[in-house]
């Protein structure tokens, strides 16, 4: 009898031992979700604020175009990467704590991500990529961009893929492994470009003078004087192309800010031909009054 009280009273004081042990081991592994939680909530506070100091920055003239851009998608990776590493160590952390061994989940893991990566190589082809691709910082949502041909504004950019919204509205997601080439307009400088045709009997002066003229009244007005950099010439270049017994084809050349949507070449066209019209100097013989879409660009 004493034997099976000394017994009961060992099992008894087992199960309180264990009990014991599960409930720190509960209790540790809330603790470690909740400094997870919250090492993720100050991880993406941080990053937005990070985001809208540079936004700040770039709209203050601190910083230039290019950096802003790099910073912008650098701190998109870097929240990536950091929520997995989180997530990482609180798992790491939790089975540590129920004292599971790590040596056959790493191995297990191990497997898996092999069978993954023969499954699955465009995915990695396409992360791999676009961690590069963030890392130049040459593309940004908002930017206006052709890629493989096709024009819109980047709506979203991810390490796997690239969103663009065309102009009628629709999306369209090009996964990296996919994008041949991309071409950015809100990047650098532009150089305007607007043909003209005018008789060959023309006073050449005088229309060099009228380019000159509005020029100058688009730099004073508040619309279009944001499209005038420090690198923009009193007077526009001409070039002479053409020359025949009928006409003379002169290109209009000036160096301007980022113009995506070519809208301050489409004003200075149409202010050169109500000039051009009215004038009695100079007559038109043809022109185009949409400038070429894609001109010169420089990153």
């Amino acid at each position: 009898m004493k034997d099976e009280f000394v017994e009961t009273g060992t099992a008894a004081k087992t199960l309180l031992e264990q009990a014991n042990i599960n409930k720190a081991a509960i209790i540790e592994i809330l603790l470690i979700i909740l400094l997870c939680i919250a090492a993720r909530i100050f991880l993406k506070r941080a990053c937005k604020r990070f985001v809208l100091y540079v936004q700040r920055a770039q709209k203050e003239q601190k910083v230039n175009v290019g950096t802003h851009n790099l910073l912008l998608t650098t701190t998109a990776v870097f929240d990536s990467i950091g929520k997995i590493i989180i997530l990482l160590i609180g798992v790491v952390t939790c089975l540590s704590a129920v004292n599971i061994s790590i040596s056959p989940v790493v191995y297990g893991l191990g497997f898996i991500s092999l069978g993954v990566s023969l499954g699955a190589q465009d995915t990695f082809t396409d992360i791999i990529r676009g961690i590069l691709t963030l890392i130049e910082g040459k593309i940004a949502p908002g930017n206006c961009v052709t890629i493989n041909g096709a024009m819109g504004i980047v709506d979203a950019i991810s390490i796997r893929q690239i969103t663009l919204r065309h102009f009628d509205g629709s999306l369209e997601a090009f996964p990296f492994s996919k994008i041949g080439t991309i071409r950015n307009f809100s990047i650098g400088y532009r150089v305007m470009a607007c043909t003209f045709h005018i008789a060959q009997d023309s006073d050449i002066t005088a229309f060099k003078a009228m380019t000159k003229q509005v020029l100058d009244s688009m730099r004073k007005d508040p619309t279009w004087s944001m499209f005038i950099s420090e690198e923009t010439p009193d007077a526009p270049t001409l070039e002479f192309e053409k020359v025949t017994n009928i006409s003379v084809k002169i290109i209009v050349r000036a160096r301007i800010n980022v113009d995506p949507l070519n809208s301050f070449a489409s004003e200075f066209n149409r202010r050169m031909l109500d000039q051009l019209q009215s004038s009695t100097m100079l007559r038109l013989v043809n022109a185009f009054p949409a400038p070429s879409a894609l001109d010169h660009l420089q990153s």
